[in-house]
């Protein structure tokens, strides 16, 4: 079974308010050094932007064996 026919997702855009309301933005950990820098950018401009911490291979194992 695919993952994209078990699952459906709808794309939500983030508005002003959610920003005034300080929602969080959450992104993953695609490069230690840099996105350190785009974490203190967006708040730095009022967004609560949080960069996700990394994972190991075995996390990544027992989630793959939770989706199955």
């Amino acid at each position: 079974m695919h993952l994209e026919n078990k699952y459906e997702s709808e794309k939500v855009s983030f508005t002003e308010e959610m920003k005034d309301d300080r929602w969080s933005i959450l992104c993953p950990q695609m490069s230690p050094i840099h996105f350190q820098f785009v974490e203190t950018a967006m708040n730095s401009e009022g967004y609560n932007f949080v960069v996700l911490p990394s994972v190991d291979k075995d996390l990544c194992r027992t989630g793959i064996k939770v989706c199955q």
